[in-house]
This record gives structure tokens, sequence and C-alpha cells, in this order.
């Protein structure tokens, strides 16, 4: 768990030959970005950073250019898997404006439920200086939160 939010700024490219729905994982073999997802560029942010990354990306224009996008994993999803999952779930909506992926510490094993529970609502006062932020730009119009399995937990305790 960490004692402050962190910030990153990650490229994922998906194949040419991509089904809706589902995300081609590495089968064993060495990622290829023309057969799997994989990530091509990470570069770690501060909070200035991250919101200048969203108020550049309002500024370019276009139809969702004032949206964002928060997707919250769910319980038994470790942070590689979600990055993945928001990369599937923007590719395959055509979601054009901002996607913010909200990733807890879950523990990424079915057995440990309690434990990512504890973890999902230490994560709440997280989430919440996260949309605060991302509030904070005045370009952004509208913040959309998907929320996925404890994700949902997260994300409503946030709002209360």
């Amino acid at each position: 768990r960490a004692k402050q939010l962190n910030y990153a700024a990650l490229t994922v490219s998906i194949p040419a030959n991509h089904k809706v729905g589902e995300i081609e994982w590495p089968d064993g073999t060495a990622a290829d970005p023309e057969k799997h997802f994989v990530t091509t560029e990470r570069s770690f942010l501060d909070a200035s950073q991250f919101q200048e990354k969203i108020r550049h990306r309002a500024r370019q224009g276009g139809s969702e250019a004032n949206s964002v996008l928060v997707f919250i994993h769910g319980y038994n999803t470790l942070y590689e898997e979600a990055v993945y999952w928001m990369a599937q779930i923007v590719h395959d909506s055509d979601f054009t404006g901002t996607a913010v992926l909200f990733a807890w510490p879950s523990m990424g094993k079915a057995p440990l439920y309690l434990a990512d529970r504890e973890a999902s609502t230490y994560s709440r006062d997280y989430l919440e200086r996260a949309l605060l932020q991302i509030a904070s730009v005045p370009e952004i119009h509208e913040i959309n939160i998907l929320a996925h399995s404890m994700g949902n937990w997260v994300g409503v305790e946030t709002l209360r």
C-alpha cells in the first residue's frame, strides 16, 4: 500500500487481430505487439503532470475531449491485468476522451477476498483525491466512473 497517490502515463498496443471483449495475452512466449496486448511506453508523473495530461487531451478537441472515463478494477485483479482491461474497454468502446485507471492494491488471488476488501476500503480517500484533481481541470465537463466488482465498493464509498 502506497502512502501517497501515484501517477503514470501508459501506452498499450492492441493487436490488429484483436477480438472485441477479449484480451490477447502472451501465451508463454515473448509478448509480441502483433499478437498480444503490450505496454509500449510508461512514464511516471507527479500530480501536476497528471492534470496537465488531462488538460492537454481536452484541448485537442473532438467529440469526447472534455470527458474522462475513470475505471476502477475489481477484486482479484493485479495492476498489470487492470491496465489491459482498461485498454480493452477504451478500445472496444471507441472512447476518445481521457481514460484514467484507478488501481487499488488487490492481492490478485481468489481466496484473499477479505484482504482485497480491506485494501479497497483503504483506497477510497486516494480515489477521492484523484477525482477532485480531475474535476479541478476547467476543460473537463464530464467524469464517468466505470467500476467492476469490488471497484464498486471503492467508488460508492468514495462518492458517499
